[in-house]
């Protein structure tokens, strides 16, 4: 079963690595509502929607609770038939793209973003 974490394509140099033991939250300018399965997100600053699919959805759960790259990776793997690398690839492909928007912070980021 092939996962796709999300819809929007944002361009990412693939070859920088999130420390996997990272801990990235939401950012304080977005709001988020479910819908049906999936993510809505708003960025308050800009005024654009952005929408996760069902296992984005998941991940932006997982973010809410502070949880680190690994704590999620090792849950998506427990619940979906996805190979490890490719998992940990699309996780990091999204939380980087989530990042670069400025709808996710790092954990060690203290600013109001």
């Amino acid at each position: 079963m092939a996962v796709a974490f999300y819809r929007v394509e944002i361009p990412m140099n693939t070859a920088e690595k999130l420390d996997r033991t990272a801990v990235w939250t939401p950012s304080k300018n977005v709001v988020a509502c479910d819908v049906e399965g999936e993510m809505v997100l708003l960025d308050l600053q800009s005024g654009t929607y952005f929408g996760l699919n069902p296992v984005g959805a998941e991940i932006w759960s997982q973010l809410s609770q502070k949880k680190s790259v690994s704590e999620i990776q090792q849950h998506l793997l427990g619940k979906y038939r996805v190979t490890p690398e490719r998992c940990e690839a699309e996780l990091q492909n999204l939380i980087g793209q989530l990042s670069e928007r400025g709808l996710l912070r790092s954990g060690n980021d203290d600013s109001t973003a």
